[in-house]
């Protein structure tokens, strides 16, 4: 894909992933981010003639906003544990064995 045809295509679905990660959030700079991520890893694929490349952005501004928001909740719990005093767990891992104790 050259850099033209990316801009087009930008152009064009731009609009339809902000408001997909807006829907999510409900807040503009984290759905600014989370279209800026996938524009990055739209840019960096390696994309075939026959791919459909609206939906696959669809469905990667979906996962996008959701992985997003798994890392937000995921530092909030973290940032509970310390204020009260707790020490924190070193890796993910430990943080979901302790949240299904």
């Amino acid at each position: 894909m050259t850099t033209t045809e990316f801009e087009n295509i930008v152009l064009q679905l731009r609009p339809l992933m902000m408001r997909i990660a807006y829907d999510f959030f409900r807040n503009e700079e984290e759905a600014e981010d989370a279209v800026q991520e996938v524009l990055l890893k739209m840019w960096k694929r390696k994309w075939l003639p026959g791919d459909d490349i609206k939906a696959m952005t669809v469905v990667a501004t979906k996962n996008q906003c959701v992985s997003m928001a798994r890392k937000h909740r995921l530092r909030q719990h973290l940032s509970l544990e310390d204020a009260q005093g707790h020490a924190s767990p070193d890796t993910t891992d430990n943080v979901l064995i302790i949240n299904e104790q």
